[in-house]
């Protein structure tokens, strides 16, 4: 079984984990020693970068409560009731 190979023929990881990215959120934005940031698990590390993140968009049942409460009285249809 072969492996996967980047550029240069170099062994890829498909989903790799961020490690730079997180240390430089860590230190940049943070504010954090690099040796903090080495001390944190990826949990603690979220938990702090959280505020940081732009909200989740909202899921698909409270779209459609915010249509009923607020929207036209135009019916709501599913993109599943299509022909």
């Amino acid at each position: 079984m072969s492996k996967p190979t980047g550029q240069g023929g170099s062994t890829a990881l498909p989903h790799a984990f961020p490690f730079r990215q997180l240390f430089t959120l860590g230190v940049l934005h943070l504010r954090l020693r690099p040796e903090d940031v080495w001390s944190l698990t990826p949990r603690e590390l979220f938990a702090l970068l959280a505020p940081l993140m732009p909200p989740l968009p909202p899921d698909r049942a409270t779209l459609n409560d915010l249509l009923r409460q607020y929207g036209d009285d135009v019916p709501i249809t599913s993109h599943t009731d299509r022909d």
